[in-house]
């Protein structure tokens, strides 16, 4: 982003974002001059919820005639800028909204590539095929010392790329982060427990936890099909107009800080 020293965003949804305030500067002074003291909020969902961080940067560097204050809320936004620490991002109010397993906030070139390593990495071990099929079950508790010492390989492996990783990213694929404060979305049945499968009951109650976006640095393959489900914008709905009635009806905090 040639306007912010040093930040780095997604090229296509960078472009999509000065498309878009081309488009609607004109429009959005005028508003604002015939109500002025007005506020802005920018928001979008998946690939809109990108290229609303990114507006939202562009505004900042570049504002609007009567330099309104700003807010961002992203709803799903994949991962679009880096690094996190850069001076361009510290001033934003940026409110980013993941649900549950959704995977297109964790899904990144650079993390499809770490992906990719660690599974290579995986694959080169001398692990039989019988013992693979029981690993591809993900059993959490090995029945016997052959199947535990093959998963204590597989999840050495996997630690010594993350700890290689740690020491040099790859120059081609850079981490880009979803930015701003993070809320993560959990579902909760009737007794407590997650609920992986939404399906299951519908009683279900969301949790909002607040979290880092360090935390969205990796593919969440554990959700199955939910990673897919769980990004629709009838699902974020859903959460927050029940978030609302359970605030209502409990004079609860927001969200819980993890």
């Amino acid at each position: 982003v040639p306007e912010c020293s040093g930040l780095l965003a997604h090229k296509a949804m960078l472009a999509s974002a000065r498309a878009v305030l081309e488009r609607t500067r004109s429009a959005l002074n005028e508003a604002l001059k015939e109500n002025p003291g007005y506020s802005l909020v920018i928001t979008g969902h998946s690939l809109g919820a990108g290229t609303a961080i990114l507006c939202t940067i562009l505004l900042n560097v570049n504002p609007l005639d009567s330099r309104p204050a700003m807010k961002c809320f992203a709803f799903a936004p994949p991962p679009v800028v880096g690094p996190l620490n850069n001076p361009s991002l510290r001033a934003l109010e940026i409110h980013s909204f993941i649900n549950r397993a959704d995977i297109v906030p964790r899904a990144s070139l650079a993390n499809v590539f770490h992906l990719g390593q660690e599974c290579m990495a995986v694959d080169g071990l001398e692990l039989d095929f019988l013992h693979r099929f029981i690993l591809m079950r993900r059993d959490p508790n090995p029945e016997n010392d052959a199947e535990k010492q093959a998963l204590q390989k597989v999840m050495g492996t996997v630690h010594d790329c993350r700890q290689l990783r740690k020491q040099k990213d790859h120059e081609s694929f850079p981490p880009l982060f979803v930015p701003g404060q993070v809320y993560w979305i959990e579902w909760l049945g009737n007794s407590g427990s997650v609920q992986d499968t939404p399906e299951a009951t519908a009683e279900r109650t969301p949790r909002i936890h607040m979290a880092s976006a360090a935390e969205f640095q990796s593919l969440l393959l554990r959700g199955g099909t939910n990673a897919l489900k769980d990004h629709l914008c009838g699902n974020y709905k859903e959460a927050l107009d029940k978030y609302k009635v359970h605030l209502q009806a409990n004079n609860g905090c927001f969200c819980v800080v993890s």
